[in-house]
Formats: C-alpha cells, structure tokens, sequence
C-alpha cells in the first residue's frame, strides 16, 4: 500500500516560457499546501534533463530527494519535495 502524497504538475503553452509563471504558480501551491495540508508530502518529478523544471522547484522550496527517483512511464524521473512542518 502506497502512503498518499501530492504530485505538483503543471503545463504551460511553450509561449508562456520564461515568464516565470512556472515559478510562482508553483510557489504558491507549495504556500499553500504547507498552510491547509501539511501532513500529505508535496513532490514534483522532474526529468533529469529538463533544467528549467528542476529550477522551478528549486524556486518553489522544493529539494531532490535522490533516494525517491524512480523510473516512470517514458523514463527516468527525479524527485523532488517540499519541506513541510511536519
């Protein structure tokens, strides 16, 4: 059984690119979270390759934690997750 925990995704139009909607949209479900549900982890998985996702985590106060990457469907998957209060 698998504990529950919340996935940050998002997708923006490639014109939206550098914007910094990214980053602060994900900032602000991280706040969130942290504020409404701060017993369920947050993680975004990010594709090893894709630096501008790994910022946005960064950004978003998110750290890897290498010991939770994975495989996924179409490759691998770094993982990343917020630091809550617990």
């Amino acid at each position: 059984m698998h504990n529950p925990f919340l996935n940050l995704f998002y997708r923006f139009a490639t014109s939206a690119s550098g914007q910094g909607f990214a980053g602060d949209a994900a900032s602000e479900v991280t706040a969130w979270v942290s504020r409404r549900v701060p017993d369920l982890p947050l993680i975004a998985r990010v594709r090893p390759a894709n630096m501008a996702s790994q910022r946005v985590a960064i950004r978003a106060g998110l750290t890897r934690a290498v010991h939770l990457d994975t495989i996924g469907y179409d490759g691998p998957e770094w993982i990343y997750t917020a630091k809550l209060p617990t």
